[in-house]
Parts: structure tokens; sequence; C-alpha cells
């Protein structure tokens, strides 16, 4: 597992919803999530409270890829969201769990709110 860094802002939108998850679009995509690469990548959502404890849970986030060499349609890999004292948070992942081999999207998702500009790409033009 490695330990990634994303900015207060990226993730407060998220953080103000109380637990009520979101997708990410366009720019609200975290810059962490770049590296994903254009041809798999599928959707981004996410969770989270308020809560400036140190190390503290503070949200998650499911990133479904496509998965074109698996039996099934997409792989989910879940990231935590810690706090950190020096206002940076800390992202933990990625995390295989029970729902990593997927077909389709858990339909608990089905209309839940989009953050972000869908015209913006997600990526950096040159990669």
């Amino acid at each position: 597992m490695r330990v990634k860094t994303m900015r207060m802002d990226e993730f407060s939108d998220i953080q103000a919803r109380n637990w009520t998850p979101v997708e990410f679009v366009g720019d609200a995509v975290p810059e962490f999530l770049s590296g994903v690469p254009r041809h798999v990548a599928f959707r981004f959502l996410a969770s989270g409270e308020n809560n400036a404890a140190d190390s503290a849970l503070v949200g998650g986030i499911d990133v479904y890829r496509r998965a074109p060499d698996d039996p099934v349609a997409l792989n989910k890999d879940w990231y935590a969201v810690r706090a950190n004292a020096d206002g940076v948070l800390r992202v933990h992942g990625p995390i295989r769990d029970a729902e990593h081999w997927l077909d389709e999207v858990p339909r608990r998702y089905e209309g839940i709110e989009v953050l972000g500009n869908r015209n913006v790409p997600e990526w950096p033009e040159d990669q």
C-alpha cells in the first residue's frame, strides 16, 4: 500500500456532505488520481466528513477502472483519506475489498451528486 498526499481543498466539498457519496469528474478529480490511465479510468466516487483530529479517517475514495484482462468488467480499489497535523491529507491505498471484481458499479450510487466540470479533462493534456 502506498501513501499519497492530497490538498485539503481537493476534498473539502466531500467532507462537507457528511458521508453522502459524490462522484468526481473533470476538474474535481484530485491530482493524485491523474496517474490512472485514461483508457481504464471509469468512475471516481468519494464520501467523507469534517474531522480535524490528526490521523483520523475523514473519508474514502472508490476508484473504478475498466478491467479488459479480467473476467469481469471493472476493478474497484478503495483509498482511505486521513487527516494530518500539517493540513495535508494522507491517502492510503489502493486497498482491495470484497467489491474489487465487479461487472457494474453498485446500484447504491445511482443518482448521486456529481462534482466538477465534465468539460475539463481529469488528466493534463501531456499524459
